[in-house]
């Protein structure tokens, strides 16, 4: 029996039970292909109801790309439907309406009765391995943002799905890591890749006509963008440009975050987003009419255009990195990806009630990235040594007060990196774990940052607008 088998129930008799996956609508069509990819991927079985003619027809094309062996497309009729459910053969005569009729006046739901037998798949294929990088020692900081574009991150995120270490592949972001940290300093205030410097570069942009929504995504690097930009395009909204950008270090929320939304190197005091993100960008917009938005319930409470550009805090994305999969049942890839889904469709209706459908300019950016550490990789981190010595203690980061830090043996940086507080203009001092060490064990069902791998420090500022642009005046 196939892995994955299709149902196409044009004439809606199949009930699909809560583990299957119904497309019963064009925009229903991304995510479910997804998860058919995803059970290939890893070998689940999976069954999908399919009740859109067009969708149906783009599946039947996936079983002739992977074969039937793998994917199985079945279409459903009313007279055989019937035929299970009463055990008897239903003659042509009743055609198909009569019969999905009476399936629904007196027939039970299908629930899966299929006996899978997964068949042995190869894991995805995996990207050709990244060259060395700055064999020279002569590159540029984007030229290092390039190659781990280009080559290390999809290779890594391959890594990654298929619970692999590397060596080889782990000392390539130790060399990029040691860059990054000896370059750091200047890059901060000068390189205009700096996550803080994205929306700078867009301030005209910003500055209208068109309304805005910016949505700082937290934790979406790379890994996720395709996934971002087909389901925003599923809603007209289509990628005009994608940069890459360094986050500030460490690579964690409350550094990064904060010098990304007021625009400045150095993140602000306090725990509030909306007076510091208002005072910074109302001024620098000529007066344009700015709001803040804390979440995606307060985004869906707008309900018409009173501001012109909007801020959103969106969290969901890294918060479904953080979980544990252990504990859900559910891939970390799978959660992001309904997440990211949901947020496509925010926007959309959001642009629809401000009415502007037209002409609203859509700008994803993140803070940071993060990463997944197998359990297997090196750790000499003693983490009962610093167990009394830091302060806010996380996986890849802790902070650590002036005296400590001055107490700490030389030994510690072969270990972390050092950001103190005065050097780096941060609230704290803090020690980011270097190569995969980490402060705690995370498990391998999560994703973990503040370290300078490129996958934690690599995100994408994306600009998206409208099928259809209303032109500006002249």
């Amino acid at each position: 029996m196939s892995l994955v088998q299709v149902y196409l129930d044009h004439v809606h008799v199949i009930q699909p039970a809560t583990d299957h996956i119904l497309i019963g609508a064009i925009s229903d069509y991304v995510l479910g292909y997804t998860r058919i990819v995803e059970a290939l991927h890893a070998g689940r079985p999976l069954t999908v109801v399919v009740r859109h003619p067009t969708c149906a027809a783009w599946l039947r094309a996936a079983q002739d790309k992977y074969g039937p062996e793998r994917i199985q497309v079945q279409e459903v009729t009313g007279r055989e439907r019937l035929a299970e459910l009463e055990g008897v053969e239903v003659p042509a005569w009743a055609g198909d309406e009569t019969s999905a009729r009476q399936v629904e006046q007196g027939g039970a739901p299908i629930h899966d009765r299929l006996e899978h037998e997964p068949a042995d798949l190869e894991p995805p294929v995996a990207p050709p391995r990244p060259p060395q990088p700055d064999p020279a020692g002569t590159w540029t900081a984007d030229k290092w943002l390039d190659w781990a574009v280009a080559h290390y991150l999809p290779y890594r995120f391959w890594l990654e799905d298929t619970g692999q270490y590397d060596d080889e592949i782990a000392a390539q972001a130790d060399a990029y890591a040691e860059w990054l940290y000896a370059h750091y300093p200047a890059l901060r205030l000068t390189y205009p890749r700096m996550v803080y410097q994205g929306l700078l570069t867009l301030r005209d942009r910003l500055a209208g006509p068109a309304p805005v929504l910016i949505v700082v995504a937290d934790n979406l690097n790379g890994k996720f963008l395709p996934d971002l930009a087909r389901n925003l395009q599923a809603q007209g909204f289509f990628a005009e440009q994608s940069v890459p950008l360094l986050a500030m270090l460490p690579s964690c929320t409350e550094v990064s975050k904060k010098c990304l939304f007021v625009g400045q190197p150095e993140p602000f005091r306090g725990t509030a987003y909306e007076k510091p993100t208002l005072a910074a960008w109302e001024p620098a917009l000529g007066g344009r009419r700015v709001r803040y938005l804390s979440g995606i319930g307060v985004l869906r409470s707008v309900r018409r255009r009173e501001h012109d550009v909007y801020f959103l805090n969106y969290t969901p994305v890294d918060q479904a990195l953080h979980d544990d999969e252990g504990q859900t049942g559910v891939p970390a890839s799978a959660a992001v990806r309904q997440r990211l889904r949901a947020l496509a469709g925010d926007v959309r209706t959001f642009a629809e009630r401000i009415g502007a459908e037209r002409d609203l300019l859509v700008i994803v950016v993140s803070d940071h990235g993060s990463t997944r550490i197998p359990a297997k990789a090196p750790n000499p981190i003693d983490r009962r040594f610093y167990a009394g010595r830091v302060e806010d203690r996380h996986h890849r980061y802790v902070t650590i007060s002036d005296k400590e830090l001055a107490a700490l043996p030389d030994n510690v940086r072969f270990e972390c990196y050092v950001f103190e507080r005065k050097r780096f203009d941060l609230p704290t001092n803090y020690l980011a774990a270097r190569s995969t060490y980490r402060f705690a064990e995370a498990g391998e069902g999560i994703y973990v940052h503040g370290g300078l791998s490129p996958e934690e420090t690599i995100v994408p500022l994306t600009v998206f607008t409208p099928a259809a642009v209303t032109p500006s005046p002249n």
